[in-house]
């Protein structure tokens, strides 16, 4: 139960409040409220060996036993401050919108790069693959795709890893149009965002006292640079913002699944994990971003992880009085106009708050703490 720490002790400065006055709405408290008593009171022992799996299959009971809750559908708002979120006048926000609302739905769904008249270059595989994604989506791909998880058809292997590669295929498209803008993906001179698309890349998560189980983090971003003597990229393992991509039917509701976050969690830690072992050798708060589609619907999801809690992931098993709470945002719908204009912008927030060195990410921090000294 929560009697021995109060939501806001939860909630670290990086949660902006609602206003001056309340740090939560009341239907925010109310939520989280009921998640925390959910939460067995008795903690549960990490050295057990069934909890020795694989990122990609945590279930609630990871949850449960790190003592995860979560605030869902939150607005942009709620995630950085109004310097950080660009508005209309934003030269190079207003651009990349133009640019990805070029073609409204229909156009969409008859798209073809045979065809393709459009000018904004950046952005068509990212139109080739959302088309890829609707049509496939909308025409063979069976019904256990719905939300509803009664239907008895299963799906093939090949189904399924089909569909979650052409959602993730769409969102790296994007982003790679996105961070092809200068001014958001250079960092400091010689240094850059990049996204690491075809990069296969596991994370480690310290469970327990010493175990080891591994998270995906395949095709982050993350930090490139260039060698000075052989002129050969060198690119981060570490990274600065994980992928999660879902199968599912577009225009299909996407309620809140328990298998689905603890995935993202997975990732999240692996990432905060990998990065204060590679700049600290030890535990130091750090912050984890993550986005994810499922179908054609973009989420923004981070958490910040203190320094203690990582310590008791790291331990025998996470005390009573310790929580994480991660934060998800509204979704964005990429099949809309508003949809993909509101994803950029959560994406051209998010990768600004990143490079102002405001989210606690030990490896960027080494970056802009180097560029500072002159190293």
């Amino acid at each position: 139960m929560i009697e021995d720490v109060t939501i806001e002790d939860l909630l670290g400065p990086e949660y902006v409040p609602v206003d001056g006055d309340r740090v939560l709405s009341q239907q925010e408290h109310s939520a989280l409220s009921q998640r925390l008593r959910e939460i067995p009171s008795q903690p549960i022992n990490l050295e057990n060996d069934e909890l020795r799996v694989h990122g990609r299959s945590w279930t609630k009971e990871y949850m449960d036993a790190l003592r995860v809750a979560h605030l869902d559908n939150l607005p942009l708002d709620r995630f950085f401050p109004p310097d950080y979120i660009p508005g209309d006048t934003d030269p190079v926000f207003s651009s990349l919108a133009a640019e990805v609302t070029q073609l409204k739905e229909d156009d969409i769904r008859s798209f073809s790069l045979e065809k393709c008249s459009i000018s904004a270059v950046g952005f068509i595989n990212f139109f080739n693959h959302l088309a890829e994604l609707v049509t496939t989506g909308e025409a063979i791909l069976p019904e256990w795709l719905h939300s509803d998880s009664s239907s008895e058809v299963l799906p093939t292997s090949d189904e399924k890893d089909g569909a979650e590669y052409t959602a993730r295929s769409c969102l790296i498209s994007l982003l790679v149009g996105i961070v092809a803008k200068p001014s958001l993906g250079e960092i400091v001179p010689g240094w850059e965002f990049i996204v690491s698309s075809g990069r296969k890349k596991s994370c480690k998560i310290w469970l327990g006292n010493s175990g080891k189980v591994k998270a995906p983090n395949d095709e982050p971003i993350t930090l490139r640079t260039w060698d000075s003597v052989t002129r050969e990229n060198m690119i981060s393992q570490i990274p600065l913002v994980s992928l999660e991509a879902k199968a599912r039917r577009p225009g299909d509701p996407d309620p809140f699944n328990w298998d689905t976050f603890a995935q993202e969690v997975a990732k999240l830690l692996g990432q905060a994990m990998a990065s204060c072992k590679e700049m600290h050798g030890g535990w130091k708060d750090q912050d984890a971003w993550l986005i994810s589609i499922h179908g054609t619907e973009v989420r923004l999801v981070t958490a910040r992880f203190k320094e203690g809690y990582l310590r008791q992931v790291n331990s025998s098993m996470v005390a009573r009085t310790e929580y994480l709470v991660v934060f998800r945002s509204r979704p964005f719908d990429l099949i809309l106009d508003e949809g993909r204009v509101q994803a950029v912008k959560a994406i051209v927030a998010l990768l600004r708050w990143i490079k102002s060195g405001s989210s606690l990410q030990s490896t960027m921090h080494g970056v802009l703490n180097a560029a500072r000294s002159g190293a």
